[in-house]
């Protein structure tokens, strides 16, 4: 019996509700319909932005499919980790596992800093007085810190509240352009090949698939949820098809309340601003004032989803021997990770600290780490793509699925993936609001961390032969 069996794994008991809400939250639904759908919208393909989300939706729907089949084979829930190991080694899953813990890493920090923003947003808007970012966001990591110490139950119950008001509010919003038939009627325009494949189509994509993120999150809490093999394919199938109706329609709705004929001028001149322009006109400054409370709730919501992922991805390593096994324990009470969640929140503690010494501007630091982790989620995606047809076309899993869910799905979800990640290289400066030479570098980085983090295990297999064999599978 493995030591983190002797003192207890953990354990929770998630629902298929909580789980979806703590998917959501990680998504940031409303950070997304306000700040990035008019992204898609300007710099996409305008009119015909909504079929991006269903084209979008297509690809990491199949991506799905061969996903939750390989899920039902990996006991361990470690994420990336876990399943590129199984798959393609034990190498190439600590590589991914460089990347994974960096990119939740860097998201983290930049998410806190976006709450200084959001705040000091909130407070100019009402005309209240303005302090530093790092003074909103200290809290706001302690905050994520005492949830993420008990069990995960406690912390899914705190997002689904936040997430409630959350849908509430842009579904009102919806409903309004809706009912008063938007600038000049409403029309089924996007479905047009002339609209739906005008502008810039690869950016529409690029960004509209990074707007599923979320959904991969359900295996890192395998043992934590109610009847997995169950939970997690039901949970992954109706987030993915939620989440891109809802990111649709309200695109949608956006355009045909700005008018087709002015949409991309408008989501191009001020991406976050026209949303909430409509906003006024069709559902009133009421609705335009709690939107801008909700945001600040939303990037609460998305911390905290986001804390607790990366304190998994702590855990499962150290349950490994990879970190310190002390972290791998679960408490004896709540079974949460409460020591990896703890290292966790201090070493976050310690970005958010050196971001605010150095005087980092957070609105163009919150862009560019956005845009690393957006790139370096699609890396990761096409990474476990791989590992997926790999694993599911070997006994026993060969014998489990059919021709369809492992292999069929797969690569068709491979080449859709592998069209996104190349899309995110060659509009660089989009996906970045850096120069091309800085770009390329920084998302060079991410390919340095996943060939460290593969040296790294085959350094391990030499030195400590017993670690490396558990590796991704302890």
């Amino acid at each position: 019996m493995t030591e983190e069996a002797t003192e207890g794994r953990l354990r929770g008991s998630l629902g298929i509700p909580h789980l979806i809400f703590t998917l959501l939250a990680y998504n940031g639904p409303l950070i997304g319909a306000v700040a990035y759908q008019p992204i898609v919208v300007g710099y996409g393909n305008g009119v015909g932005a909504p079929t991006a989300f269903i084209l979008g939706g297509v690809v990491l729907m199949l991506f799905a499919l061969g996903f939750v089949a390989m899920s039902s084979g990996i006991e361990q829930p470690g994420g990336f980790y876990s399943f590129v190991a199984a798959g393609l080694g034990r190498r190439a899953g600590m590589g991914a596992a460089f990347v994974a813990i960096a990119g939740y890493y860097v998201i983290s920090v930049s998410n806190f800093s976006f709450f200084g923003l959001s705040v000091n947003g909130l407070f100019a808007r009402f005309g209240w007085h303005q302090e530093p970012w790092w003074l909103y966001a200290v809290p706001l990591l302690l905050f994520c810190g005492v949830l993420g110490y008990f069990r995960i139950d406690v912390s899914a119950k705190v997002l689904s509240i936040l997430l409630v008001a959350e849908l509430v509010i842009v579904g009102f919003y919806d409903a309004m352009v809706v009912v008063k038939g938007g600038a000049h009627g409403l029309t089924a325009n996007f479905l047009h090949p002339q609209y739906a494949f005008s502008g810039s189509l690869g950016v529409a994509l690029l960004f509209a698939a990074m707007m599923y993120g979320g959904f991969e999150a359900t295996v890192v809490f395998r043992h934590e949820v109610k009847d997995p093999d169950r939970s997690i394919p039901r949970a992954t199938y109706m987030f993915i098809v939620g989440i891109g109706i809802f990111y649709a329609f309200t695109t949608w709705v956006t355009v045909e309340g700005l008018g087709e004929g002015k949409a991309k001028a408008a989501a191009l001149a001020d991406p976050s601003g026209s949303v909430l322009t409509t906003m006024n006109k069709y559902a009133g400054l009421f609705t335009v004032d709690a939107t801008s409370v909700l945001l600040n709730t939303s990037v609460i919501a998305a911390s905290l989803a986001l804390y607790n992922v990366l304190s998994r991805y702590v855990f499962r390593l150290a349950a490994d021997g990879v970190l310190p096994r002390s972290l791998g324990t679960a408490h004896p009470r709540h079974h949460s990770p409460h020591r990896a969640s703890v290292a966790t929140g201090a070493t976050l503690m310690v970005g958010v600290v050196a971001a605010a010494l150095v005087g980092v501007d957070a609105n163009a630091f919150y862009a560019q780490l956005a845009g690393i982790f957006s790139y370096g989620l699609f890396f990761l995606f096409v990474l476990t793509n791989i590992a997926v047809l790999v694993f599911l076309n070997r006994p026993p899993m060969v014998q489990k699925f059919g021709v369809w869910r492992r292999l069929i799905a797969p690569v068709l979800s491979l080449a859709g993936l592998s069209v996104v990640l190349y899309l995110g290289l060659t509009n660089i400066t989009v996906l970045l609001p850096v120069s091309q030479t800085v770009g390329t570098c920084l998302i060079g980085g991410l390919y340095v961390l996943f060939v460290a983090g593969f040296v790294f295990a085959h350094s391990i297999k030499k030195r400590r032969p017993e670690v490396y064999a558990r590796l991704g599978t302890g």
